[in-house]
């Protein structure tokens, strides 16, 4: 507690604990947090997870720091646009680079502790550590609908890390998933595969594979 008195305040990154109340109080502005998550949504563990499996709004704030699980007020925040070709692994990244850019513009409001304060107005969602295996395990013979299965695979591909799974028969498999966003025109694929085979016949024996 000496060395945050008489502080003005103290900047945490990613914190996921709870401060004591005698701690908290220390400096005199208190302590301020890099939460990579849109408050009040994604409270808790492995929001770029979450974000997915909910559908809900994903993005970075700086927050004041209470005696609560991510429910300070917020200071700042940046919302990032979630699309089908993300992951787990691609949000978490696209967090990082815009903590980086949030911080990079708002450096001397922060320095200078010149900003508003926001009280979260909503119940937002909030998750346990626990919570991210159970969820990943697919069980065969429930009924998903297509949006929630594939929700659950790709919230959960991040490599090197486990990823959703299923068991059969003793064994346990793993699932990952890529998704990509088709800009092509197909509308003209099935003539063009006729003129290829056409092309293919038309061939001699000697030039064909």
């Amino acid at each position: 507690m000496d060395i945050c008195s008489g502080t003005d305040a103290v900047v945490l990154a990613f914190w996921g604990g709870v401060i004591r109340d005698e701690l908290l109080n220390a400096p005199k502005f208190g302590f301020i947090n890099l939460h990579t998550s849109y408050l009040p949504y994604g409270k808790g563990k492995h929001p770029h997870y979450w974000s997915i499996v909910d559908e809900k709004p994903y993005g970075v704030t700086i927050m004041k720091i209470d005696s609560g699980l991510d429910t300070g007020q917020i200071i700042f925040q940046k919302e990032i646009e979630v699309s089908w070709p993300d992951t787990g692994k691609t949000l978490y990244f696209k967090a990082m680079q815009a903590m980086s850019e949030l911080l990079t513009e708002k450096r001397d409001e922060i320095l200078n502790l010149h900003f508003d304060l926001v009280g979260q107005t909503e119940s937002g969602t909030f998750h346990y550590e626990k919570e991210l295996e159970q969820n990943s395990r697919i069980v065969l013979d429930q009924e998903y609908t297509a949006r929630n299965l594939l929700n659950i695979i790709r919230a959960r591909t991040f490599r090197p890390f486990p990823a959703a799974y299923f068991t059969d028969s003793g064994k346990k498999y793993e699932v990952t998933v890529q998704i990509k966003e088709v800009t092509e025109d197909f509308s003209n694929a099935d003539s063009d595969y006729d003129s290829i085979m056409c092309d293919y016949r038309n061939l001699s024996k000697n030039e064909k594979i």
